[in-house]
């Protein structure tokens, strides 16, 4: 929940504000849309779980850019990874960045690249080998994200934020 908070500190001038993944709190009316909420920028799905390759859910595309759909190819756990790569590689230098980064792994439906899933190959089970590989990709889209975060030079204020 991001409620409250987050509209206090993404209504102000202050903070250049995006959001990178998914956003679950609501869609069907645009007063619950991001850019309503305080988001510069958007990016992903509005729902819960969508298909990591088709980015759909109950048979609907599900991905966007600031609420537009967008058609785009790739895993979804990378594409969100990206955008925030390019969001964080391309801040506003004059106002500190507020990125909301909102995996859908894992959550069903559980899909993994082939090259993650055949990285666990000593595990029996298809869908442990599946969800590990999820699980795997995950942790390395944070790992780049914290990368760039890095090389930007932005672990600093990231510590200067939650003193």
């Amino acid at each position: 929940y991001i409620g409250d908070w987050s509209s206090d500190v993404c209504s102000s001038d202050l903070y250049q504000t995006a959001l990178s993944g998914k956003w679950h709190l609501g869609s069907a009316k645009e007063e619950f849309w991001p850019s309503n909420r305080g988001f510069e920028t958007s990016y992903g799905h509005m729902t819960g779980g969508i298909g990591y390759f088709d980015h759909t859910a109950a048979g609907r595309l599900d991905w966007h850019r600031n609420e537009s759909t967008l058609r785009e190819e790739g895993y979804s756990t990378e594409l969100i990874a990206n955008e925030a790569i390019n969001i964080i590689k391309n801040k506003d230098q004059s106002r500190p960045l507020f990125l909301y980064v909102a995996f859908n792994a894992p959550h069903t439906p559980i899909e993994a690249p082939l090259q993650n899933i055949e990285k666990f190959s000593y595990l029996e089970d298809e869908s442990d080998r599946v969800y590990a590989a999820n699980v795997n990709a995950l942790d390395n889209e944070v790992g780049r994200i914290i990368k760039a975060i890095e090389a930007e030079g932005l672990l600093e204020e990231i510590g200067r934020a939650h003193v």
